[in-house]
């Protein structure tokens, strides 16, 4: 079987976890499906980072788009002009998004994953033109799959409900913690990574998140901020500015 993966929403460092969904996934069914071929549709910002690391299965390709995916606009009109073709001429026997949006018309059928209902539960995390565009793809991706993946029984009712498609249509694949959070490190190692990190040997409480207001990062500021005076620790955000950033910004100076 010929699978395609549609790869051009992926801009490494960017999309946040849906890229280390995307590249996990990919290697690991390349290493155990090794009778399919896998066909990744790829982005200029992508290619290189793919090329090297799919470099060891050889039942992976990559077609290059020739898309510079930083403009939504020529993504959106590439996916739905250029990715149709692109299939139809590999054959391509299913097609997976791994995001939540997908071509209008191909031959074969379509697997899409969406991992949840942000857009639903957390407006303030898009303007009104982003709601509406992550909307109407959403639902128009949804009703066109032919299977819908999630990550969560949760994220399963939240998308039955609120994109109304059948339950059964819907399936849930856990996600799991990369293998390298079972590896023991050497203390040595860990001290001095953490020293170039954080310029500094004391204690730390991490905050890993963009500032999507969702995420409430300006509350662990708050908090941190009455017990700074009672604990050696500093406080380490890690993360992108997002729409809550000014927010963050606020309680940073306060």
């Amino acid at each position: 079987m010929k699978i395609g993966l549609n790869a051009l929403f992926l801009i490494p460092g960017e999309v946040g976890g849906s890229e280390t969904y995307l590249r996990q996934t990919l290697r690991a069914a390349a290493a155990k499906f090794k009778e399919h071929e896998f066909i990744v549709f790829s982005n200029r910002e992508n290619i290189r980072i793919l090329a090297m690391e799919l470099r060891p299965f050889k039942n992976v390709s990559i077609v290059d788009m020739r898309l510079h995916a930083t403009s939504r606009i020529r993504r959106v009109m590439c996916e739905q002009t250029a990715l149709p073709r692109a299939v139809e001429a590999a054959s391509v026997d299913v097609l997976w998004n791994p995001s939540f949006s997908s071509p209008y018309r191909v031959k074969c059928p379509q697997v899409t994953t969406v991992y949840d209902m942000q857009y639903v539960h957390f407006p303030e995390d898009f303007s009104p033109f982003e709601r509406f565009c992550i909307r109407f793809g959403t639902h128009s991706s949804l009703a066109r799959a032919t299977l819908i993946l999630t990550i969560s029984e949760f994220s399963r009712r939240e998308i039955a409900q609120h994109a109304r498609v059948q339950f059964s249509k819907i399936r849930v694949t856990p996600l799991a913690a990369d293998e390298s959070f079972s590896k023991r490190l050497p203390g040595e190692f860990i001290a001095e990574r953490i020293i170039s990190l954080t310029r500094s040997a004391d204690p730390y409480i991490l905050v890993v998140s963009n500032t999507y207001p969702h995420k409430n990062v300006e509350a662990s500021i708050n908090a941190f901020g009455e017990l700074a005076a009672s604990i050696p620790h500093k406080l380490v955000i890690v993360g992108k500015p997002r729409r809550g950033e000014p927010a963050v910004k606020n309680a940073l100076n306060s």
